[in-house]
């Protein structure tokens, strides 16, 4: 896997966490946030939001962004809402649809992954 990280980060992850050295056989370092999410669109076949905070919020709703603005096409994006952890940002999106912030086919857009057996169903087709 290769993992992107901004230049700034590298001490925290690398020395104090060691994430990036255990599950990246790759890993690129960039200047800063912005340059990161442009390389992590670039290189990636698909999207996966997983359970966290602020930050996969920022970049979930980035990825929906540019699909919204064809700047992202052809990708799967999958929100992994195991044990319901997103059903709140579900119902956000919804929500800002229902009040026309947002248009129904934004739906089309992502895939709700409920159990294993829907993430490996949307991993197969990627």
């Amino acid at each position: 896997t290769t993992g992107i990280i901004p230049n700034f980060l590298i001490k925290k992850d690398i020395q104090e966490i060691k994430h990036s050295n255990k599950y990246n056989t790759n890993l690129i370092v960039t200047e800063n946030m912005h340059q990161r999410k442009r390389k992590m669109y670039e290189k990636s076949d698909a999207f996966l939001i997983l359970p966290g905070g602020v930050g996969t919020l920022d970049e979930c709703f980035e990825v929906l962004t540019w699909c919204q603005l064809s700047q992202i096409v052809n990708k799967k994006i999958g929100i992994i809402n195991f044990n319901n952890f997103w059903d709140p940002l579900i119902s956000l999106i919804n929500h800002l649809i229902n009040e026309e912030y947002m248009e129904k086919h934004n739906l089309n857009y992502f895939k709700e992954l409920r159990n294993i057996n829907s993430l490996k169903i949307f991993l197969k087709d990627i």
